[in-house]
């Protein structure tokens, strides 16, 4: 017996499988399918229209939601003077929990206090927050 292993039957399997056939023509070049191609959605589907929303100034440049921007944040360092965070430190010490057990922390009464001011801050510039 020899050690050398027959190759696999391809030829048999690749005779069997037709080459695809379509009626599109393969000599057109991928900007010539893109050009040609219908901008109307299909005929079954109706196409759906995004309705325009109200985009506040501040937001102008973003295409994120408030929910969104308000998960996102960007550290930042301040320089607070020293008895805003004697202050702070002693609200944190002397708050009672929030629900679940949790405690207020330094950063939950910043971001409180600039979301109440930038509101309020907005009001008065005549925007509607």
């Amino acid at each position: 017996m020899s050690d050398v292993i027959p190759p696999a039957n391809t030829a048999r399997r690749a005779a069997s499988v037709s080459p695809r056939q379509s009626g599109v023509d393969t000599n057109k070049t991928p900007e010539q399918v893109i050009n040609e191609a219908p901008l109307a959605s299909a005929a079954g589907k109706p196409e759906t229209t995004v309705a325009t929303v109200e985009r506040k100034a501040w937001r102008i440049n973003t295409t994120m939601s408030e929910d969104e921007l308000m998960v996102l944040t960007e550290k930042s360092s301040f320089n607070i003077p020293m008895e805003l965070i004697l202050r702070l430190d002693f609200l944190v010490n002397h708050s009672k929990a929030r629900g679940l057990g949790r405690k207020t922390n330094k950063t939950a009464l910043v971001i409180e206090a600039l979301d109440e001011y930038t509101k309020k801050e907005l009001k008065k510039a005549g925007h509607s927050v």
